[in-house]
């Protein structure tokens, strides 16, 4: 099957992108990558010994050992890198074979030193996948500025000598500022010469304007901007990896579906909520769109209601993309509205006796920024913070469910903001709660990725609670499964660790029964750059999940009546 799969991965891509980009494969190169795919180790010096690029990549960056690494063969890896193979060159995802190796759960066991040296894993799309040593780095970054703060230079050294990043920041402080901060001169000077790179400070003085204010001179060459640099790593994504087919694809499709989304492309807001709009236009009697807030750049937060209209209804929530770079995450829960609304007649009663809420995009402001060349891993809101020099709020941190709190850093991916609801966006979902008269039995949030389901783990939920939540997310777990048989994991441990300021604690705070965050495909691979070829099958899934919530629904309620029944 993965030998299958492998020759098939190849042609694909050299067929389909060659709409994109030259397919520059020879014949041999490809021959070598089957090679590594199918762990056919002695085929491979004969393969380079005639002709074969042992660094030649595929569409997508990967270059044999990168299939090696995929695949675990350890045979074919040995080889390759006997033959020169580099373990850190990185694909267009910048996952090197090194990452991709230690992602397996029996892949090599390489040191957090080694996986600093070779890739940075910021920018990793399976960097997920090491958390253990992301927190294990971080901690040593933390003393290495404390030494820098003590004026320790023989300790200083030694992290750096462990890869401790240089330019590494904790709580808006990085080495450079604190020993600036502290005038150790020869700290300061020490660091220039190990090749600090720091971006702007706070209020938007740069290195060399600091320095000059103590007296130091910055050599020439030696300052960069480190967001620069990030930024222009971001661009090769949209430079080499098209995740849309081309315009004219997606315009005949467009013309073909009536309205603005296609689910074979990843659309903009405007194509979003141009689809909402058409759907209540097209069908007023069961569709209602309304403005629930609006962004901190005044863009709207548009919820779409669906409902026959009957008043014994129970509501249903279903949001996407929270989290800006999340792209799969609007893409499924619209597709999953277009076939409600598409194919309302044929629905079952679970789905038809129940009113619909659905808030494709959660964080407007964020997911335009990220479709900015140069923003594709955005991930917080647009909140400015002011004197931070940081700009955005984690909404999926800004809740306040059993527990509130978090990242405290503005300059950190999860920080949760002054207070909790300080933001416009999760304000607005707390004021629609509070004010509604419906009886919501479930609130589904879609992320992404990773393949799992997360639920609320209050220390106070009660037994009967715990175990129904588990026992329905298992089944609606085997039924995304048995969409594409696609593996989605579902603890029932206790083993979860809490969220704090998730907006599915808070559900679970405020009552909801059902409340489940989904962790859409995939498990790394792609990461936030899932290709466009799946949004339609992975929204598949996601809708699989949610007939089996509403399912749940239906039954409860009708179980309550029957209780009331018998009791009268």
């Amino acid at each position: 099957m993965k030998l299958l799969y492998g020759i098939f991965h190849i042609i694909f891509f050299c067929n389909n992108f060659v709409l994109y980009c030259e397919c520059v494969l020879s014949h041999k190169d490809q021959e070598l990558i089957i090679a590594a795919i199918t762990d056919n180790a002695s085929a491979i010096p004969r393969l380079i010994a005639t002709g074969a690029n042992i660094s030649a990549s595929d569409n997508h960056g990967m270059t044999a050992i990168h299939w090696a690494a995929e695949y675990g063969h350890h045979e074919a890896a040995k080889v390759l890198i006997d033959r020169g193979a580099r373990i850190d060159a990185q694909d267009f995802f910048f996952n090197t074979p090194l990452h991709i190796a230690c992602s397996h759960k029996n892949g090599a066991d390489f040191t957090a030193v080694n996986l600093a040296k070779h890739t940075p894993i910021s920018l990793s799309t399976i960097k997920d996948e090491f958390k253990p040593i992301l927190i294990k780095m971080r901690k040593k970054g933390r003393d290495f500025i404390d030494a820098v703060k003590k004026g320790n230079i023989e300790l200083a050294q030694q992290f750096i000598d462990q890869r401790v990043n240089i330019n590494i920041r904790y709580t808006g402080i990085s080495p450079i500022s604190e020993a600036l901060r502290s005038d150790k001169r020869e700290l300061v000077e020490w660091l220039i010469k190990k090749g600090v790179k720091e971006y702007k400070f706070p209020f938007g003085q740069s290195l060399r304007e600091k320095a000059a204010a103590k007296g130091i001179e910055v050599p020439d060459g030696i300052e960069t901007d480190r967001a620069l640099v990030l930024r222009e790593a971001e661009k090769k994504i949209h430079e080499w990896l098209q995740e849309n087919p081309p315009q004219k694809e997606i315009e005949k499709l467009q013309k073909q579906n009536g309205h603005a989304l296609t689910w074979k492309a990843y659309h903009r807001l405007e194509d979003i909520y141009s689809f909402l709009k058409y759907l209540t236009e097209k069908h007023g009697s069961l569709c209602k769109l309304s403005t629930i807030g609006t962004t901190h750049e005044g863009r709207p937060l548009k919820v779409l209601r669906i409902s026959n209209g009957n008043p014994m209804n129970k509501a249903i929530w279903i949001d996407g993309g929270i989290h800006a770079r999340e792209w799969i995450s609007p893409a499924a829960v619209t597709y999953i509205a277009n076939d409600l609304v598409r194919n309302w007649n044929k629905q079952p009663d679970h789905i038809q006796n129940l009113n619909w809420h659905i808030l494709a995009v959660h964080n407007p402001d964020g997911y335009e920024f990220s479709h900015q060349n140069g923003n594709r891993f955005w991930r917080k809101n647009r909140n400015p913070n002011e004197c931070s020099g940081c700009a955005g709020v984690d909404l999926n941190r800004n809740y306040d469910g059993h527990k509130w709190g978090g990242e405290k850093d503005p300059c950190e991916e999860d920080y949760c903001g002054k207070k909790a609801f300080s933001e416009p966006e999760s304000e607005a979902v707390r004021r629609f709660f509070n004010t509604t008269k419906e009886d919501f039995y479930a609130f589904l949030t879609f992320h992404s990725f990773g393949q799992y389901i997360l639920y609320p783990t209050d220390e106070n939920m009660s037994l009967a609670h715990f175990e129904s939540l588990c026992s329905i997310g298992q089944e609606a777990v085997q039924h995304m499964k048995a969409i594409n048989n696609q593996t989605y994991t579902m603890g029932c441990d206790f083993s979860q660790i809490a969220v704090s300021g998730s907006s599915e604690e808070w559900a679970a705070s405020i009552g909801i029964k059902y409340s489940y965050t989904i962790e859409l495909r995939d498990r790394g691979r792609y990461g936030f750059l899932l290709p466009a070829s799946q949004i339609e099958p992975t929204a598949k899934e996601a809708q699989a999940f949610v007939r089996t919530i509403s399912k749940a629904i239906f039954e409860d309620v009708q179980l309550n009546e029957l209780k009331k029944d018998y009791s009268e």
